[in-house]
């Protein structure tokens, strides 16, 4: 068997950060114990997963699964974490939470936009059973680099724009790439009689 990811020793650190980030917001700020015991449901909920993924990985049971479910763990965390720094230096007075509670977990789904862009030409499977392979390939492909740049320009359109332009401006960019993403999918399989 392969060795794992780098990703599969990096999930648990960000996950016991993650607890570590809510249970000190807890801690000097009694009044959130709602939104910490949120926080640390929805940490356990992505422990559970994590051995899920874990096993499934050593049994070959759905290793391809189970790394790109690790991977989205981590952004997920990272997604989290960032919310949870940003809540406790508020909590400190050492940053702005508001700021930096908006504009960092959009940041980290930048980046994992453009991870799973990446990933797509290496990941999937035929879209459709009666299109060529090159012509499936090279609409993976696309897919790929679209999503690498729509993460891009995601992650550039939070750290940049004022933050009630980002709200604006950021599921426009996605919705952009989905659009694009859906018009080739219409032309590849009106034209899967075809070859390439």
């Amino acid at each position: 068997m392969p060795s794992r990811p780098w990703s599969y020793r990096a999930v648990p650190s960000l996950l016991a950060v993650c607890l570590l980030l809510a249970l000190a917001d807890w801690y000097l700020d009694p009044a959130a114990t709602r939104s910490v015991l949120a926080a640390v449901m929805f940490l356990g909920v992505m422990a559970v997963i994590f051995l899920l993924a874990l096993d499934w990985r050593e049994r070959d049971a759905g290793q391809r699964a189970a790394d790109m479910l690790v991977e989205g763990m981590l952004f997920g965390s990272l997604m989290i974490g960032t919310a949870l720094f940003a809540r406790l230096g508020a909590v400190l007075g050492a940053i702005d939470a508001a700021e930096l509670g908006a504009r960092a977990p959009q940041a980290v789904m930048g980046a994992f936009l453009m991870s799973t862009g990446n990933m797509i030409p290496k990941a999937l499977s035929p879209i459709t059973a009666g299109c060529s392979g090159a012509r499936t390939q090279a609409f993976q492909r696309l897919t790929g680099r679209t999503w690498v740049v729509v993460g891009l320009a995601y992650a550039i359109v939070w750290l940049e724009l004022p933050i009630e332009a980002a709200r604006i401006a950021g599921p426009a960019v996605i919705a952009t790439g989905i659009a694009f993403v859906i018009t080739h999918v219409v032309r590849l399989r009106r034209g899967r009689s075809h070859p390439v």
